[in-house]
Parts: structure tokens; sequence; C-alpha cells
């Protein structure tokens, strides 16, 4: 609450209805996000990339547009941008 007070926000919004739908709610608009809207997107651009679980591969020259990206299909959906922090594919 006191470090992330839009994310507490969010989540106790959302929970006032349906506390136990929470969890996969998230996951839900998570995996909407990410395959229907940024790797649509991506796509589009011609930019390769692959979506693994919770995150997307990407060649290094794409991580910025990739990371563009991320933050603002989550920061419309949600009011919220999420700290991102590209890591190379071990």
């Amino acid at each position: 609450m006191k470090h992330f007070p839009n994310v507490y926000a969010l989540i106790a919004d959302n929970k006032r209805e349906a506390y136990h739908n929470l969890a996969i709610e998230m996951q839900r608009i998570e995996a909407g996000l990410v395959l229907d809207v940024v790797t649509a997107a991506l796509q589009e651009r011609k930019i390769w990339c692959a979506s693994i679980h919770d995150s997307i591969v990407c060649r290094p020259g794409d991580q910025e547009a990739v990371k563009a990206l991320l933050e603002g299909a989550f920061e419309r959906a949600a009011g919220v941008k999420p700290s991102i922090k590209p890591k190379p594919l071990k």
C-alpha cells in the first residue's frame, strides 16, 4: 500500500465485488494484453517475438519497442505503468 498505492487501489477496488476471482481475472487480463495487444502490435511492425509465460522474448535491438508497447498496454488497461527490466535469455 505504501510503496505501490496505485496497485493497491486497483486490487482493493476489484476485491470488493469478488475477491476470490481477482487472481484469475488478473491473469486473464495480463494474458490478453500480452497476446492480443502487444504481440499483435509487434507482428504488425514485423518485430519477431515469442511469448513465454509472463515474458516476451525478442531480439536485443527490439527491447525498447517491446518495453514501450508493454508499458503502454498495461497503463491503458489498468492505469498502472509496470516496471519492466529486460534481461538476456539464458
